[in-house]
């Protein structure tokens, strides 16, 4: 939406010599008075442009030559009016620049500006001379950048906001941030026999960190096997447990007392949870047979040996030697966990675990299948990973406040819209403005078990924003296409709004800049190929003979400071594919967002405003705006997306663990959904982190002009209240 075209001023003569003669007045033209119809305003009570304050403006024109104002110009303003900043009113005078000094104060000099150069720890100069730098190619050590002053040459620095480590930190440092410490900081920790240390170590070596782990594990593993236990009570060594030698007679689980022990692993199983040890030889437990009691079962640990355990009745053969084919699963395990170890299946099994509520209905969450004689198979049934409800919408479109379950829409999400599932009536509208997609005339939601529906128009999403800015070819004015500057002055690009023409975007607006006396060609004549990666970004085509990768900008930056890598193709700087790649998981650049609002960007406002809607993952809260166009204190626009449509949103519940009906044949009988039993809501806003008995279930509050402006929603994963975030609306102005 490009901004309405204006009447073009021309300036006078005079304008451009006043205006460098007197630049601390701002000089504008007093064309508001004109197009209110006063030619000769009161010397006092005519009201100021509300748009601009601090200001002088000029009327009319008359010729003396005023040798005494030091200007070239013959032709002058007949009256000047001065802007009063706090009455908004107008002071006019008349001019006289022939037969009267000077009305306008006095002209100070500017005292000379004092270049400050950069300087600080890790800040070098690569050369003084500003003429060289053009030519120079040297390269910065990361985090350091490039930086380049007129007066004071170019060189390396940290980069804004650069940590720089004065002491160790308490969380490790990357290896390569900046650091002036003499200690060695000792991080992580790593365990053997009882002692601890810290493998990793991070020195300060030509100010960047340097982290390196030393071997994490046992050096001298603890060696098992001794003897312990028995009369004199002997301890193992550190990193060791005693467990009784069921080689000798000496029983404790029979009531015998000192019996001796051996020495295992911590890591080993315990003989509190039931454990019982035969051999501490992994191999001798696969070479000699041995035999548990009727209610255990064997078990087997790498680096621990074997034994028995209790578990459920199994299968011994004729002289009690217990078969490892009998140790399997002949029924359903009562939980997922159990069906996820090694043992086989006796018979044809079909197992399911857990729950997911979504739609009004309870779904199996886990799902586990064998055949006889191999191992289970488990997967996810996602059931409510991409629930529609719109099913359960009324044939009838609803009204404003009429009852509905809540629970029959718990979970929808429009994965094609990105938005909160709501029931739609009526036609898609086709609105200029809107950011797509297109809502419908008509969008109910279900909350706290009350319709809430929102009939909308083009006019409700198409919010406009009053824009002013001046395109008349002046100095300063904006220039693009269709908006030329005026003779004397050249559009140079702005680089405040994002769109960069270097970076190969097309199109770009700028300002109205006086066109320099010369040109200057920093280029020679014949292009000569690079041989190392520029100081700064290269343009496509440029001519190169570079033989690796040059990186510019920052990772997950944007604007100027968005990472972009190029490589020499043929002769020439070409944007690598490397570019393309992106491990971000913030909101994505305004540059790559098709539908940001750029006409309003940086552009002179009065008030902030919305533009188009978004419900993503609001899971029943208010929708509000798809961007917001912040007013700032510099009376200019500032746009932000309001959330970051790349994240999902999911409100599913993870497996919970309950017992399943099995048939005579010992196959699984199948459930049939229910209805979800989903409780009320509260009266009274609840506390978040409390527990909640309503699974995705979302309760509105704080009611503004007709909406809940304040949503809290029970979470299926800990069954606990969280809150929404809170949107306050743009009332309707009272009638």
């Amino acid at each position: 939406k490009l901004p309405r075209r204006k009447p073009r001023w021309n300036p006078p003569p005079f304008w451009l010599e006043y205006k460098n003669k007197y630049p601390d007045f701002n000089l504008q033209p007093c064309l508001f008075l004109e197009r209110r119809g006063i030619d000769n305003p009161s010397d006092e009570g005519t009201a100021c442009d509300k748009r601009k304050a601090d200001y002088t403006c000029t009327i009319g024109s008359q010729e003396c030559a005023a040798s005494e104002l030091g200007l070239n110009t013959q032709i002058h303003p007949e009256r000047v009016c001065k802007c009063d900043v706090e009455s908004k009113m107008l002071t006019c005078s008349d001019w006289e620049p022939c037969d009267a000094e000077d009305q306008l104060p006095a002209v100070t000099e500017p005292a000379p500006e004092v270049v400050d150069c950069p300087a600080g720890p890790f800040v070098t100069t690569e050369s003084d001379d500003d003429a060289s730098c053009k030519d120079l190619k040297f390269m910065c050590e990361y985090p350091l950048v490039h930086w380049y002053k007129e007066g004071c040459g170019c060189g390396c620095e940290p980069k804004a906001g650069t940590l720089i480590h004065e002491t160790c930190p308490v969380e490790m440092p990357e290896t390569g941030e900046l650091c002036r410490v003499a200690d060695t900081c000792k991080y992580d920790e790593s365990c053997c026999c009882g002692e601890c240390w810290q493998p990793t170590r991070c020195t300060c070596e030509n100010g960047h960190f340097d982290c390196e782990t030393m071997l994490p594990g046992c050096i001298h593993p603890c060696e098992p096997g001794d003897g312990c236990g028995g009369a004199e009570d002997k301890p193992c060594q550190a990193g060791l447990q005693c467990v009784d030698d069921s080689s000798d007679s000496c029983n404790p689980l029979d009531g015998d007392a000192d019996c001796a022990g051996i020495c295992v692993l911590d890591s080993c199983p315990e003989e509190d949870a039931g454990f019982t040890y035969v051999h501490i030889d992994i191999f001798e437990c696969e070479s000699t047979p041995y035999k548990c009691a009727s209610d255990e079962e064997a078990w087997s640990q790498e680096q621990c040996g074997c034994g028995c355990k209790k578990a459920s009745p199994v299968v011994a053969n004729d002289v009690g030697v217990v078969d490892p084919l009998s140790l399997g699963h002949a029924d359903c395990p009562a939980t997922s966990h159990e069906a996820m170890d090694e043992q086989l299946c006796l018979v044809d099994l079909n197992c399911s675990w857990g729950e997911e509520i979504c739609c009004g209905k309870t779904h199996k969450s886990f799902r586990c299948m064998c055949d006889a004689g191999e191992q289970f198979g488990c997967m996810y049934t996602d059931a409510c990973m991409m629930p529609y409800c719109a099913d359960n919408c009324p044939a009838d479109e609803p009204n404003e406040g009429d009852t509905c379950e809540s629970s029959d829409f718990g979970g929808w999400w429009d994965w094609m819209t990105q938005t909160v599932g709501k029931c739609k009536y009526g036609n898609a509208l086709d609105c200029s403005c809107s950011v797509e997609p297109m809502p419908h005339e008509k969008e109910c939601q279900c909350v706290d078990d009350t319709w809430t529906c929102k009939t909308t128009g083009c006019g409700d999403i198409c919010v406009e924003i009053a824009v002013d800015f001046l395109v008349d070819g002046t100095e300063g004015s904006y220039c693009g296409t269709d908006f030329p500057c005026n003779e004397g002055f050249e559009c140079v690009d702005d680089p405040d709004d994002g769109c960069d023409p270097i970076a190969g975007a097309v199109d770009c607006g700028g300002y109205c800049a006086p066109t320099p006396a010369f040109d200057i060609d920093p280029m020679p004549a014949e292009p000569v190929p690079v041989t190392e990666c520029p100081m700064q970004k290269p343009q496509l085509g440029d001519s190169c003979a570079v033989e690796h990768v040059c990186t510019y900008g920052t990772t997950c930056g944007c604007g100027d400071d968005k990472q972009a890598t190029f490589e020499c193709m043929n002769g020439s700087f070409e944007l690598s594919p490397l570019s393309l790649m992106t491990f971000c998981l913030g909101p994505t650049c305004p540059e790559d967002d098709r539908n940001f609002p750029w006409f309003l960007e940086g552009k002179t406002c009065q008030e902030s405003g919305g533009l188009g809607e978004d419900c993503h993952c609001s899971c029943g809260a208010p929708c509000g705006p798809d961007y917001w166009c912040e007013c700032t204190d510099d009376g200019t626009y500032s746009c932000r997306k309001m959330n970051n449509h790349n994240l999902m949103c999911a409100c599913a519940a993870p497996p919970v663990e309950y017992s399943v009906t099995v048939d005579e044949d010992g196959n699984v009988v199948e459930e049939e959904p229910v209805v979800a039993e989903i409780g009320t809501c509260p009266d009274a806003p609840p506390t978040t982190g409390t527990e909640c008995d309503m699974p995705n279930h979302r309760c509105g509050y704080d009611e503004v002009c007709g909406t809940n402006t304040t949503s809290y929603v029970c979470n299926q994963w800990n069954k606990q209240w969280g809150q929404l975030e809170t949107w306050i609306p743009d009332c309707p102005p009272p009638v």
